[in-house]
């Protein structure tokens, strides 16, 4: 694939340099979001994708077995529409949802925006005091949630002194309106729309990762560039082999994975809470195709002995986002039996997709059809751990994250992104909205660099970057070795407090490959600190530097900073944040005995 690399001595930041680097894929999207609302565009798909030969379903939970139809989506949300008007939902009214029920999840939304209203999300492992915040700030006049979260939501609804209605998902409670009342609503009072391509659509919650989340506001543009530009990730579109979707509700992936299918008139297997046996059941039900979830998630699967001999042979390609997939990694999860290829994605709730692992000139070759959902839809010359390359329609610039200066190939700095997806505001933060972008780019947090062929390679988020004697070290680098050792399932590495005030230093928790029981954990670190082990790291930092003078004394630093003098500890589990991905926040407070390498987590 041929990536863009162009001077631009135009920007504000640099005026007069010539080294300025934008990057930009060669790919054009298919279609854009701009000037467009979300219910339009899905009622125009809607019909072109409810004709006779339609599936027997487009979106199903393989627990609940709960779907419906194409056919049905017109419908099902102008009842829903109808029924928030009757109770009194005007246009920019907002209604959080805070469950685990993806399946009725794009009815809901698309019923909310037929109502011209805004949908808020808020992660249903958040406590009270977040949720009343969320109701305070938008005066929501709603609830969407599940019997789980019921309890926390009347409280949460008491708390402010106008109504809030509490909608279930499922089933009935004192308080609360069954969902089913508005499916059952005759439909008489869709409102007609009165809202703009600009106007807000849904508020995100950000991972959370380095603080308290934030609200990230999308339009109706911005929310239609994503499900757009997601359409060219070759999902299956036949009955016979769906997309297995395996995410949290309320995170991005969740909410608008599902809403990209359908638009492209493909089907969805979802689940409440996946479990490796709910996902091998539902591969050997189902026969998808095509698998998404995170990392961790798909590694398990591949991991776990199969002993029921379920037949897992359907899935040939498998998405994933939201950390970094390492070689060994890959190599597992391509054990599955039949599994062809694994892309990875890369962006962030403010602003996706931004990079890929797809050769999308490859795909415009050969044609969009579900025979791409196979490794001829790869790059064959990627790097090991890479993110890809920028997505169609996307520009990318690598930013000295102190100066701003626009680097150029191999430098390290600060990865940037400007793109029709990208993020409105931080709800009611206009300074954290200043301070994400640079020159109209969203400063994404993450340290990154590129390489002579265009592909991105992320090295860190810039506030995990701990320094040791002055030395920057990054968690995930160490990751990466620690992480070929054949007894290494997973790993996180963070950093903690020197106890003789020279900084932080790496300590490192790993889980244990099945099979691999006897083998310790200072077996492991030994392997970490060797010598053998900081010429594997010499390899993956020889792409930040540029000459072999320079990687010779880089190698001679590596023993000195980077080695593990936080100890390396095994656990059964790693913890995961509200976004179903490990959080180093959490594993920074894992406490251990500096006496026993075994650690117990609760997840």
């Amino acid at each position: 694939m041929t990536i863009l690399i162009d001077d631009d001595s135009s920007s504000p930041t640099n005026p007069d340099s010539d080294s300025s680097k934008t990057l930009r894929s060669p790919c054009p999207l298919k279609s854009s979001g701009k000037g467009k609302t979300l219910p339009e565009v899905f009622l125009e798909r809607r019909g072109k994708n409810s004709d006779p030969a339609e599936p027997e379903f487009c979106m199903r939970d393989s627990i609940t077995k709960e779907s419906y139809r194409f056919a049905d989506f017109d419908d099902q949300t102008a009842r829903i529409a109808s029924a928030f008007y009757k109770k009194g939902m005007r246009k920019g009214d907002v209604v959080v949802y805070i469950t685990n029920d993806m399946v009725k999840l794009p009815l809901f939304l698309v019923g909310v925006w037929r109502g011209n209203g805004i949908a808020r999300a808020v992660y249903p492992e958040e406590d009270l005091e977040t949720l009343h915040a969320a109701l305070e700030e938008s005066r929501v006049g709603w609830i969407y949630c599940g019997p789980e979260t019921a309890v926390m939501a009347l409280c949460a609804a008491s708390k402010v002194y106008w109504d809030v209605e509490v909608i279930l998902t499922n089933g009935m409670a004192d308080g609360c309106t069954d969902f089913g009342e508005f499916l059952l609503d005759d439909g008489s009072q869709v409102p007609e729309l009165n809202i703009s391509p600009t106007d807000p659509a849904l508020m995100l919650c950000t991972s959370g990762t380095t603080g308290r989340s934030k609200s990230a506001v999308h339009t109706h543009e911005s929310i239609l560039s994503i499900l757009l530009a997601m359409e060219n990730i070759p999902w299956s579109t036949t009955g016979e082999n769906p997309n297995l979707i395996l995410s949290k509700t309320c995170h991005i992936t969740g909410t608008l994975w599902p809403l990209s299918i359908i638009l492209k008139g493909g089907c969805c297997i979802v689940m409440d809470r996946a479990t490796v046996e709910r996902i091998m059941d539902a591969v050997d039900e189902y026969k998808p195709r095509v698998i998404w979830g995170f990392p961790t998630l798909l590694l398990q699967v591949a991991n776990s002995p199969n002993e029921e001999n379920r037949d897992l042979t359907s899935l040939e390609l498998s998405l994933s986002a939201g950390s970094p997939i390492t070689p060994p990694m890959i190599q597992a999860i391509k054990k599955l039996p039949n599994m062809k290829g694994i892309i990875n994605l890369y962006g962030l709730t403010e602003c996706v997709p931004v990079t890929c692992c797809i050769d999308f000139e490859n795909v415009m070759e050969n044609g969009d059809s579900d025979d791409n959902s196979s490794a001829s839809c790869l790059f064959e010359d990627q790097p090991e751990f890479t993110v890809g390359k920028v997505f169609p329609g996307v520009e990318v610039q690598v930013r000295d994250p102190e100066t701003g200066e626009i680097l150029g190939v191999r430098e390290q700095g600060e990865i940037c992104a400007k793109t029709e997806s990208t993020f409105l505001e931080y709800f009611e933060n206009p300074k954290a909205t200043r301070e994400a972008f640079i020159d109209g780019y969203f400063r994404t947090g993450d340290i990154g660099y590129y390489d002579e062929n265009g592909f991105i390679m992320v090295v860190d988020r810039l506030k995990e970057i701990f320094k040791f004697i002055g030395n920057h070290v990054s968690p995930t680098e160490i990751e990466d070795v620690i992480s070929r050792h054949p007894a290494v399932a997973m790993v996180s590495v963070v950093g903690m407090p020197d106890p003789e005030g020279r900084g932080h230093v790496p300590r490192a928790f790993v889980v244990k490959r099945t099979g691999y029981e006897d083998t310790t954990g200072e077996e492991i670190r030994t392997f970490a600190d060797s010598e053998n082990s900081l010429l594997i790291i010499l390899l993956l930092v020889s792409y930040l530097v540029n000459s072999m003078d320079s990687k010779l004394n880089l190698a001679d630093n590596l023993a000195d900073y980077k080695r593990l003098r936080g100890g390396l500890y095994t656990v059964d589990a790693l913890p995961q944040g509200k976004t179903g991905k490990v959080t180093r926040s959490l594993v920074q407070q894992i406490v251990v005995d500096q006496n026993n390498e075994e650690v117990d987590v609760e997840t």
